[in-house]
């Protein structure tokens, strides 16, 4: 989905979850964005103790070693490649040393990441809200301590203020 629209904030409830906490071993979140560097991913995942080395297998390898048997969830936030090569260099890594039920989960703007990631199916596509809910969140954040009244006055404004937000969740938090 577009900018704006929850992706990241969802994925974070997701992340946060205690079951999630519980259920995983290793929990890493990594903000991708673009370039898609491979090696600084690696590195990401692995954290505190990264390889000095800049070889694109040495940096693999720790990664396996680094993940080897664990079962983990990794949040790629923000990705914006297409590149097939790039990503499966990373992808066996992580695959083939993890352990059974590990999950990666990506968010992307393009669909087309989805289909080099051979995600499709597990993908959920996130619109814009409808003006009725993006109503009703704005009444909450502006006016839940207040009696329904009281946003009544204010109705035509906030219909206002709601209609240049354009359905987007994060336009109406940073209100």
């Amino acid at each position: 989905g577009m900018g704006g629209v929850g992706k990241t904030t969802l994925a974070q409830l997701v992340y946060n979850d205690p079951k999630v906490k519980t259920h995983f071993e290793k929990r890493i979140w990594v903000y991708v964005s673009d370039p898609f560097e491979e090696i600084k991913i690696a590195k990401a995942i692995i954290g505190n103790d990264p390889p000095s080395s800049n070889e694109l297998d040495d940096v693999l390898q720790r990664l396996s070693k680094f993940i080897e048997g664990k079962r983990f969830l990794i949040v790629l936030d923000d990705v914006w490649t297409q590149d097939r090569e790039k990503w499966e260099q990373l992808e066996v890594a992580l695959i083939q040393s993890g352990a059974k039920g590990s999950r990666i989960l990506v968010t992307t703007r393009k669909h087309e990441v989805a289909d080099m990631m051979r995600a499709t199916s597990h993908m959920i596509s996130m619109r814009e809200l409808s003006e009725q809910s993006c109503l009703s969140i704005f009444n909450h954040m502006a006016f839940y301590d207040r009696e329904v009244y009281e946003s009544k006055k204010f109705e035509d404004i906030s219909l206002e203020v709601v209609k240049k937000c354009k359905g987007l969740p994060l336009a109406l938090k940073e209100l």
